[in-house]
């Protein structure tokens, strides 16, 4: 009979910052009936600070739905902005 032997190792989350990952994302949603808007990508880019603009500006279009929901449903007056973003795991020591 063999034996295993198992370890543990300890993993960090932290936002995906490799160029393949997955980019961040803005939608609305009706907090009434549930219903969403399109949802709308930031473009990747190099610096914290300009990543964060276009996060902002992804909002605002993102936020262009609430209009002609509010058209639609004439007593829906509460949304929310639902933000994406990816993180993945980095592994770390073993235990």
């Amino acid at each position: 009979m063999t034996r295993g032997r198992y370890a543990f190792r300890r993993f960090r989350v932290q936002p995906d910052g490799e160029p393949d990952a997955e980019g961040r994302t803005a939608m609305m949603q009706c907090a009434v009936c549930g219903q969403t808007g399109p949802t709308v990508e930031s473009p990747k880019r190099e610096s914290a600070e300009a990543q964060g603009r276009a996060i902002l500006r992804s909002a605002e279009g993102a936020a262009s739905w609430v209009e002609s929901h509010r058209r639609r449903e004439r007593e829906h007056f509460t949304f929310r902005l639902l933000v994406g973003i990816p993180y993945r795991l980095i592994p770390g020591e073993w235990q």
